[in-house]
């Protein structure tokens, strides 16, 4: 026996979706923010590439999900460019880490 079923919104599923990805933007730029701060004494100055990195990353996670909530249509096809984007700003932090564990101790 089952209980009764609740049946939802159909746009709920997409709402959720872009919710989820403004908060892995929104992590991967505290992260990067977190990062830099903890590697700033070996890298200096260019540590805040990563940050800048992240900031243009997040914000094409963000721009490439407008327009795809309750109206967009179930059948749309998708870009690709926020997976891309998550992609590369989590190699490129990364990379920032590799280059602070090789870099010597700054002063």
């Amino acid at each position: 026996m089952t209980g009764p079923r609740h049946e939802e919104s159909p746009g709920l599923q997409r709402e959720r979706t872009a919710l989820a990805w403004h908060r892995a933007a929104l992590s991967l730029v505290v992260a990067a923010a977190v990062l830099t701060r903890l590697t700033w004494s070996r890298l200096g100055p260019g540590a805040v590439a990563t940050v800048a990195v992240a900031l243009v990353a997040a914000s094409c996670m963000l721009s490439s999900r407008r327009g795809r909530g309750a109206e967009a249509a179930p059948g749309r096809s998708r870009d690709g460019v926020a997976p891309l984007a998550c992609t590369a700003l989590v190699l490129a932090l990364g990379l920032h880490e590799l280059a602070a564990l090789a870099a010597p101790e700054g002063e």
